[in-house]
């Protein structure tokens, strides 16, 4: 068909455990999805044209002569909710019975009965693995039932008729009648239900609008993205078309500091907007990728984490190289006044060649020496910034095109932070995994007005911190920074084993509460600057809660 459509079981991305092997296979066509309505409302449902999914699940689905299946022709799901309803009637029922039949279910479903680009702009962070993200759920009874279960972006990632929401009470309540044995159960589940009927039904605008869109099968995009611990880079990646419609991919990053990084690997998308890859670094990582197009196409956003620990990634935007001309970024963010002389990155869109020095501006007292290099996607400048320049942000002026504030101009360092401000560890190394916590030491100008936390205060970039973990004296004589973990001088915290420990109170074992600090002496140091934030160290999570 001309696109990337198949998916291989070493491509998964799945955020499963414990499920048997084939069936975390994903593969994808990219059909239009039809949607017509019946006699009545609660008829309306999504015919499934494909004869293979019919002949496989019609043996308890019952298809109607609208093509419609029963149950499954009343929902739409993201990629990963399919997957685990075809996971769970594998296990249940033993239906689908092998791996080409379970690629091939999800692969129709996902791409006809899928969620759009905008409707899954809200709850992406579930399906990229974002951790410790407080959750606004807008309905009291969803919260107290829903929620204790899933997560909420698992139920928002789900469409349904009024009737197919309401059939859930039964189903959970004869699946699981001991853990919803409570009085007020029934009445706060019909309460819920109809809640999550009028919010999230089958048909919706955005389905209507944007349902069959299909993704670019092969092109260039511009990459800016963050990670958390060596800081902003600036790259590339390709796209295209491999053996078997499987998209091959080549990535080339450099980092503020200078570093760069090359990524070579596989991928495909799911429903038209849906990026799942996979990806082999230059430094041995293996990278699992997570993005969506959003509706325009304008750009590619997301998160890449590690296959083993997907706690640990970066957050990443790309953009397609044509189109108008636009500046998406400079690299370094920031420059120190002054600097006799220093190279920058511009990374655009577009961008104007045959430049030369006079085409390049950024503000007074910033003189552009040269241009090293010139493409349609990439600049490369030597500048220098002079005394006496005001501390603030620049716009970058080249050749007609600008980007607004990109460039930081700072005299010193006026505070940091350590990010994230409120970390969470998870116990492990033995039965589970131990869930890691990346921390970053980021730091700050004071701006003009040369006062720390006013609107004029912006970044100037990742720095290299000395690391480590103080007592959070929750109790007078809290020690929890002797048995928690340890945290390496990259910012890396790894917890202890969930093993118990003698040593330790009220059955704590290895868990606890601490500060994590980081000092940073400037390079023109007036004082060294500090900055701390709160971690949270719990015990593994031996059952995943997040049931279909």
């Amino acid at each position: 068909m001309g696109h990337c459509n198949v998916w291989k079981p070493e491509h998964s991305t799945t955020i499963l455990g414990g499920m048997k092997k084939w069936m975390v296979i994903l593969p994808f066509v990219l059909l239009s999805a039809v949607f017509v309505a019946g006699q009545n409302s609660l008829a309306q449902c999504i015919p499934v044209a494909s004869e293979s999914v019919r002949a496989t699940c019609g043996g308890c689905h019952q298809v109607d002569s609208h093509l419609c299946m029963s149950r499954i022709s009343y929902q739409r799901k993201t990629p990963e909710g399919w997957e685990d309803t075809v996971r769970r009637m594998g296990r249940m029922n033993g239906i689908p019975s092998s791996a080409s039949q379970a690629r091939e279910i999800i692969r129709y479903l996902a791409d006809n009965q899928g969620l759009t680009s905008s409707e899954v702009q809200g709850i992406a962070y579930a399906m990229e693995k974002r951790l410790n993200v407080e959750e606004n759920v807008p309905n009291e009874d969803v919260r107290n039932l829903g929620t204790r279960c899933h997560s909420y972006a698992r139920i928002a990632g789900e469409r349904r008729t009024r009737e197919e929401w309401l059939k859930l009470k039964d189903f959970h309540f004869a699946s699981f009648p001991e853990e919803l044995n409570f009085p007020d159960w029934p009445g706060a589940a019909d309460k819920a239900l109809n809640d999550l009927a009028q919010r999230f039904p089958l048909d919706t605008p955005e389905w209507e609008r944007e349902r069959g869109q299909r993704p670019p099968s092969k092109g260039s995009w511009l990459v800016r993205g963050h990670e958390p611990g060596h800081g902003d880079y600036l790259g590339h990646v390709s796209i295209a078309p491999g053996a078997d419609g499987i998209c091959q991919t080549v990535t080339s990053m450099e980092f503020a500091d200078g570093e760069k990084e090359e990524r070579k690997g596989q991928g495909v998308w799911y429903g038209g907007y849906a990026w799942r890859g996979s990806a082999r670094s230059s430094d041995g990582r293996t990278i699992r990728e997570v993005f969506e197009l959003s509706p325009g196409k304008e750009i590619l956003e997301g998160r890449w984490f590690l296959e083993q620990h997907p706690e640990i990634g970066g957050e990443e935007q790309r953009y397609p190289d044509t189109g108008p001309t636009k500046i998406l970024g400079v690299l370094p963010k920031a420059l120190k006044i002054p600097t006799s002389e220093t190279n920058i990155t511009i990374l655009g869109i577009n961008l104007p060649a045959n430049l030369e020095a006079g085409d390049l501006d950024l503000g007074s007292n910033v003189k552009v020496v040269s241009i090293l290099k010139d493409t349609s996607s990439e600049v490369v400048a030597r500048v220098s910034i002079l005394s006496g320049s005001p501390a603030g942000l620049r716009d970058v002026h080249l050749r007609g095109a600008v980007g607004r504030k990109l460039l930081g101009l700072y005299d010193t360092y006026g505070y940091i932070r350590v990010l994230p401000e409120r970390g969470g560890a998870r116990m492990g190394g033995v039965d589970v995994p131990k869930q890691l916590q990346q921390f970053e030491a980021v730091a700050y100008s004071n701006g003009q007005d040369g006062i720390a936390g006013t609107e004029d205060d912006f970044e100037i970039g990742t720095i290299p911190a000395k690391w480590e973990i103080g007592n959070y004296y929750y109790t007078y004589f809290a020690d929890d920074k002797e048995f928690v973990g340890t945290i390496d001088q990259n910012g890396l915290f790894t917890p202890s084993l969930e093993t118990s420990n003698q040593k330790r109170p009220a059955t704590l074992n290895n868990t606890g509460s601490v500060w994590v600090v980081a000092s940073y002496v400037p390079p023109d140091p007036k004082q060294t600057l500090q900055g701390r934030a709160y971690l949270l160290v719990a015990a593994p999570i031996y059952v995943k809660h997040d049931m279909p």
